[in-house]
């Protein structure tokens, strides 16, 4: 996680001094950063109310150093409050602080057995970075490092949507062709009706005659039908002869 911070051009402010034999001023400066979080935090507990921002800032300095992003960001966003000159650098810090999360959500959307939905936890701590970052680099004439921050996790963000994407289509359930009821043995079905159009040339000379012959015996009965008929008109007709 701390490389991928430092590739996005991790803020190294050189810590504020405090006053001269800081401990955790000294520590920081000599890049032992866990001692060196642990004295500032001892420090703010001993100021109690009257912790200045600078040793705030401080302590979200080490605190980021360290990978504690929780004490990060509460002492950043501390500082902003107890003194706006501080605001600028704290939307600094806490843009890394969103970037390492989205760092580390990446990598648990990465997995097998994460869901397509983990890109976007991913991709809505890139979208805070971005935005704080933004701002930091527009409280400024010209701040490079606030800047190329901007433009890296545009990149970034663009290649999380379009893993998104992938990850979602692999987990589309795929559409499959309904398939057709299997006859009732039990039953002998419908009488196949004749071909349309009268195209018995795709019919084999045995299905031929059979059609034929089923024809002819329909019409032997539409005529049996028709002579019942009329002779029961004809018998009931009073004769005058």
């Amino acid at each position: 996680m701390r490389k991928a911070i430092l590739i996005l051009g991790f803020l190294v402010l050189a810590v504020l001094a405090l006053r001269e034999g800081s401990e955790g001023v000294a520590y920081y400066q000599g890049g032992q950063f866990k001692a060196a979080h642990a004295a500032f935090v001892s420090e703010c507990e001993a100021a109690g109310e009257d912790a200045g921002a600078e040793l705030k800032f401080n302590r979200a300095l080490a605190a980021m150093r360290i990978e504690d992003l929780s004490d990060a960001e509460g002492s950043a966003r501390q500082a902003a409050a107890a003194d706006p000159e501080f605001r600028e650098r704290a939307d600094f810090l806490l843009g890394n602080v969103a970037f390492a999360r989205c760092v580390m959500a990446t990598r648990q959307a990465a997995t097998v057995e994460a869901e397509p939905f983990a890109f976007e936890i991913a991709i809505r701590y890139g979208e805070k970075a971005r935005d704080l970052w933004t701002r930091a680099a527009m409280s400024r004439s010209d701040w490079p490092g606030a800047r190329r921050n901007v433009e890296r996790v545009r990149l970034l963000l663009d290649s999380l949507r379009g893993r998104k994407a992938d990850a979602e289509r692999r987990k589309a359930p795929r559409s499959e062709p309904t398939p057709k009821p299997l006859p009732n043995p039990g039953s002998a079905g419908p009488e196949p009706e004749p071909p349309p159009d009268g195209r018995i040339d795709e019919l084999s000379p045995g299905e031929v005659r059979a059609l034929f012959e089923r024809l002819a015996k329909k019409e032997r009965e539409k005529r049996t039908v028709r002579e019942a008929h009329r002779r029961q008109r004809m018998a009931g007709v009073e004769r005058d002869w």
